[in-house]
């Protein structure tokens, strides 16, 4: 309940809230003046529809009460989730005229959480024909509930619902949290983490530190008549900034400008430094969010230096770029809405290696990147392939792993759903898999299934339970499934309804499509979306003269990177100028 007062189930009353001055239970202070409700049910279960029933379909019991749609809780742990049903409460007149009673249940099937709900009911309606409509938001459906027995008989024997006063039940394990929990597309205010946003989304959702901000600045923080949308770049307090922000929360609001309801100093909870700090990030990414989008990216990304054949690139839901350059031996950065390119991994020792395919794997906090061999005279003999770890956040190197097949090449890198890391390796015409928590890479397909060598096997993707892979040379897709044990399944070419030319970065869009860049004809990027065994190609432009090599997606803008490697691996042209290093944006949409 919204305001001063809050509705004691056990003692049948209202009670001052703690946030404004209450203890607990026992004062009730200006809530003596308070309208008390009509009927109260279990906290948290989430009404989202009521109805009133005046048809003669049903017995007469249910005519004159109304029907309550419970959308269903996420925030009872650590006790059992609860809602998800259809109650019905009788009423005499404006009064109560019995406790409610549980009508419809079991939409949500086994699992009550909002993210393993089958089903959760959300609006309620009276058909002229006296039957009940409930609709249901997450399968779209809408049932029609209608009595089969006689009208005029007795009605059926009910389940009474819980009582207020009873205790919340068994602490149980559940995983339940907001649907606006997922913070993987917020921006991340220097000197925070996204793992401290994460955090600040559940403290404003009320499901960490006693507070909660939904009741004033809704559930996705864009505003109540009683509190400020967050998700703007208007500031009534601060000027917005993480600081700004953390300062406001601290002291509270007590007289505000424009709303109804004051703020209380931390929400009304006791929150610790860092839960105030994560809650200040939390709503910090809410207001930054509209400026990462596609209007505030740049068109073009700049990579410093001559020579240095950029080859891979990859990005953070922040909108950080990582581009990878092989004979630079660097791994560049694009800050979030910055247009250039700053060296963020330096180069080691090992001169004979150049970083090709690199890859950002948020779940594991881990860029993965491809070292291999390029052309051109060195000191010392020539190293090894190898695919190394680096901290995603601060860029020191946690692992280093060797190919295992002789003369491997490693060049592109994809990370499966349960973690698994894949390598195509292209001298050998293999995919190599390094299992999650393992130690080795191993040779997962091959065995001639991609072709001869020399045919240079390059993009790699995941989609669900599928890898696919190109090749450049011979201008092939296959893909090859994963099993449950995760072996490798036959490896199967993808029947395309257009050629594609010389195919090579490939990054995973949505659940059934792939974005690929080609090298021929005029350089051209690509989206092929896969049924079965084949694929429909879609042109998204055309015009990449020097060289398309590698993709990755920002929000709905994808930069195309160009590598200019005829000059690192073709013959001698010198009448051609090297241009400078960069990737252009491109629109591409939601998948």
């Amino acid at each position: 309940m919204a305001g001063p007062s809050n509705y004691d189930g056990a003692q049948k009353k209202l009670v001052l809230a703690p946030e404004y001055g209450g203890d607990g239970g026992k004062t009730v202070g200006v809530c003596a003046s308070k309208l008390a409700p009509v009927a109260a049910f279990p906290a948290h279960w989430a009404p989202n529809a009521m109805t009133r029933y005046d048809q003669k379909q049903f017995p007469a019991r249910y005519r004159n009460g109304v029907f309550i749609a419970f959308h269903g809780s996420w925030n009872r742990a650590p006790y059992a989730q609860g809602g998800y049903n259809v109650v019905f409460q009788p009423l005499d007149g404006d009064h109560a005229s019995g406790s409610c009673e549980i009508f419809a249940d079991g939409f949500a099937g086994k699992v009550k959480t909002p993210e393993g709900a089958e089903h959760r009911p959300s609006g309620l309606g009276v058909g002229p024909d006296g039957a009940l409509y409930v609709s249901d938001d997450i399968r779209g459906r809408i049932y029609r509930i209608v009595y089969a027995g006689d009208p005029s008989g007795p009605a059926p024997k009910a389940t009474p619902c819980p009582s207020n006063a009873a205790p919340a039940g068994k602490v149980v394990q559940s995983a339940a949290a907001p649907p606006e929990s997922n913070t993987a597309d917020l921006p991340v205010p220097e000197g925070s983490s996204p793992e401290m946003v994460a955090l600040g989304s559940r403290i404003y959702q009320g499901d960490v530190g006693g507070a909660s901000c939904t009741g004033c600045h809704g559930a996705k923080g864009t505003g109540t008549p009683l509190g400020p949308d967050l998700t703007t770049s208007h500031w009534m307090w601060s000027d917005g900034s993480f600081a700004g922000i953390l300062q406001v929360i601290t002291e509270g609001v007590p007289k505000p400008k424009q709303f109804r309801s004051p703020m209380p100093p931390m929400g009304g909870a006791q929150l610790s430094d860092t839960q105030a700090s994560a809650l200040a990030a939390y709503v910090w990414g809410l207001s930054h969010k509209a400026a990462s989008g596609a209007s505030a990216r740049p068109s073009e990304l700049i990579i410093p230096g001559e020579k240095i054949f950029t080859e891979s690139l990859t990005s953070t839901a922040d909108g950080r770029v990582i581009i990878g350059s092989i004979t630079g031996r660097t791994i560049f950065a694009v800050k979030p809405g910055a247009s250039v390119a700053e060296p963020w991994i330096h180069p080691d020792d090992e001169t004979t290696l150049g970083v090709y395919g690199v890859f950002a794997d948020e779940k594991s906090r881990t860029l993965w990147a491809c070292f291999s061999s390029f052309p051109g005279k060195h000191d010392r003999p020539q190293a090894q392939s190898s695919l190394k770890a680096f901290d995603l956040q601060s860029g020191a190197l946690k692992a280093t792993y060797e190919l295992p097949t002789k003369d491997a090449f490693c060049n592109d890198i994809a990370v499966g759903d349960d973690g698994t890391t894949y390598i195509s390796d292209t001298n050998n015409m293999e995919v190599d898999r390094l299992p999650h928590g393992g130690h080795q890479l191993e040779v997962w397909a091959g065995n001639g299934g991609f072709g001869a060598k020399g045919g240079i096997l390059d993009g790699i993707s995941v989609l669900g339970d599928r890898l696919f892979v190109n090749t450049l040379r011979t201008s092939k897709l296959f893909t090859v499934p994963i099993a449950a044990d995760g072996k490798a399944g036959d490896i199967t070419e993808i029947k395309l309804d257009r050629a594609i030319e010389n195919p090579d970065g490939m990054r995973a869009f949505g659940k059934d499509s792939v974005l690929i860049v080609e090298g021929g004809g005029k350089g051209r990027l690509s989206r092929i979306k896969i049924s079965g065994d084949a694929g429909q190609v879609t042109p998204l432009k055309e015009g990449y003269p020097d060289g398309a090599v590698s993709v990755t997606v920002v929000g709905t803008t994808a930069y195309v990177l160009e590598g200019q490697l005829w000059a690192l691996f073709g013959e001698p042209t010198p009448s051609r100028k090297m241009n400078p290093f960069h990737a252009t944006a491109v629109e591409v949409g939601n998948p």
